[in-house]
């Protein structure tokens, strides 16, 4: 029997990983001298939904307008595995369909 592996790991001198590649799909990791991942590209490894109160899930809020910066608001909505809900750690920032993340408009005082 012959089994062939589809997933393949590069690793740095100090053991962190700095490649992997599963089905045919690349993502790269960088890590700073303490062994904290500060980015990790990938156009589809190592998307993960974040769950929040009651279950409910990390949500990119499509209906919002996108501020100066491009990024669009977060908001909580029940999960549902959808690419909205798929968060990376790109470039230091946390993204969402290709956008940053960016907190909700603070309320008005009336």
């Amino acid at each position: 029997m012959t089994v062939n592996s589809l997933t393949t790991y590069a690793y740095d001198i100090l053991g962190n990983t700095t490649t992997r590649r599963i089905d045919g799909d690349t993502q790269n990791l960088t890590w700073d001298p303490r062994g904290k991942l500060t980015s990790a590209s990938s156009p589809g490894i190592g998307a993960v939904a974040v769950t929040g109160l009651a279950g409910k899930c990390l949500d990119v809020d499509s209906t919002a307008t996108p501020n100066a910066a491009g990024a669009l608001p977060v908001q909580l909505l029940t999960c549902n595995e959808s690419k909205a809900q798929q968060w990376r750690l790109t470039g230091g920032t946390v993204q969402a369909l290709g956008k940053c993340s960016s907190p909700p408009r603070a309320a008005k005082p009336s």
